[in-house]
């Protein structure tokens, strides 16, 4: 399903897409790593969680 979706965002023209996770759901960024997203460095405190930004250029 991931992969559809991926493939749809190229198709209307986009060239990156970012996404946020909980830094402890590590079972979610292991996901998202296996598919070629890579954290970029930026952080938010979100719901006292601390959140990741990934991204993924396509």
């Amino acid at each position: 399903m991931m992969e559809t979706v991926l493939h749809d965002i190229k198709k209307a023209g986009y060239s990156k897409v970012m996404l946020w996770v909980f830094e402890e759901n590590i079972r979610a960024r292991q996901f998202y790593e296996s598919l070629g997203f890579t954290a970029n460095g930026k952080t938010k405190k979100d719901f006292e969680a601390t959140e990741l930004c990934y991204e993924k250029t396509l």
